[in-house]
């Protein structure tokens, strides 16, 4: 036992010694640099589950060379040592979060490290979400705290003199651009919330914002309508019809009478969810007479704020609407909806529709 302890380190005395004697470490043949590992580093079983492991900013060599010994991911911490000073990237071991194969080599885990390969957490925000949804899913991936990011969202819109779209509200409700995002763990409220908000900027190019202003509205009103029409089209294929109706209705001043609307004002910004979650299936009368300026059955234009996070095929929904006398709409029970351009035929789809539901 004592000269299986013992064997390694004179290995590596007799490795190191030849290094000296030969000019320095980058004389030595990467042939000799490899039978070093190979003799001090057994590898490990393929196919065995990944390793996670964090570096913290500070650690030194020496440090993170015993995190990887308690991990499992090396076996030796001198050779580690003795490499990472061999391949001149002492100083760029970086911080972070990471994840490699368990049967991974010193030397593919120093190039992660170097390099800042980091573990990446795929974030998938859907369209049509509200930050509440947003946050709850940050918090679950261990991105960012769901209370910090809900304060950046309802007062954010102040700090983002570098944006060249801002809300003219505090809220950034609407302008966290649905997408997947690839993150590092613990990334951040802040950073995640910059991301989404540079990643609307981007997709809002100058071009439809001066498309919007050719048709009479603003970016921040784009947005307001293409949140409603994200939650009403179920099938993307309807949006520019939908977008079409509630156009309609606000060049005749008519109220939306958008059930999305209302199921926002049941579940205030920052609020938990009510038992159906922030998005009530199934709206009563007295739901439809909630008193809230985003309640679109009472008032009529568009709500002050977006109501959730819109994507890129309803905000183009808005600002190229389909051509159509359509005033109304009903869900069918396939989710499609049935148009009508006056009350009467409207009446007729509800009760064909709403009795087959």
């Amino acid at each position: 036992m004592r000269f299986r302890f013992v064997f390694p380190f004179v290995v590596l005395g007799v490795f190191v010694g030849f290094v000296l004697l030969t000019g320095g470490f980058k004389t030595v043949n990467d042939r000799l640099v490899g039978i070093a590992i190979a003799v001090l580093e057994p590898a490990s079983p393929s196919g065995a589950s990944p390793k996670t492991f964090t570096v913290e900013p500070g650690q030194n060599g020496a440090q993170i060379a015993e995190q990887l010994v308690r991990e499992g991911l090396i076996h030796n911490p001198a050779l580690f040592r003795f490499l990472v000073r061999y391949y001149g990237v002492a100083r760029d071991l970086r911080a972070g979060r990471y994840s490699l194969p368990a049967d991974a080599s010193v030397r593919d885990i120093i190039q992660a490290l170097s390099v800042g390969q980091q573990l990446l957490v795929a974030v998938t925000v859907r369209e049509g979400w509200r930050a509440e949804e947003i946050a709850v899913l940050l918090d679950k991936l261990e991105i960012a705290k769901r209370d910090d990011f809900l304060a950046l969202v309802q007062s954010g819109s102040a700090r983002l003199a570098s944006l060249p779209v801002k809300p003219p509200v505090p809220s950034v409700e609407g302008y966290l651009f649905p997408d997947t995002y690839l993150v590092p763990k613990e990334y951040g409220a802040e950073a995640f919330w910059r991301l989404m908000l540079g990643t609307f900027a981007e997709r809002f190019p100058e071009e439809m914002r001066q498309q919007a202003k050719g048709k009479g509205l603003t970016v921040h009103q784009v947005v307001t309508l293409a949140s409603i029409v994200e939650r009403e089209a179920a099938k993307p294929e309807e949006q520019p019809l939908v977008a079409s109706v509630f156009l309609n209705r606000l060049r005749r001043d008519m109220k939306l009478d958008a059930d999305p609307t209302v199921q926002y004002a049941l579940s205030p910004p920052g609020s938990p969810p009510p038992g159906e979650g922030y998005w009530k299936k199934e709206l009563t009368v007295e739901d439809l007479v909630v008193a809230s300026p985003y309640n679109t059955y009472i008032d009529v234009g568009l709500p002050p704020t977006p109501i959730a996070n819109p994507g890129l095929g309803a905000i183009s929904a808005v600002l190229n609407p389909s051509e159509s006398s359509y005033l109304y709409f009903v869900a069918k029970p396939d989710g499609s909806h049935a148009f009508a351009s006056t009350f009467e035929e409207h009446r007729r789809n509800v009760a064909k529709y709403q009795q087959a539901r």
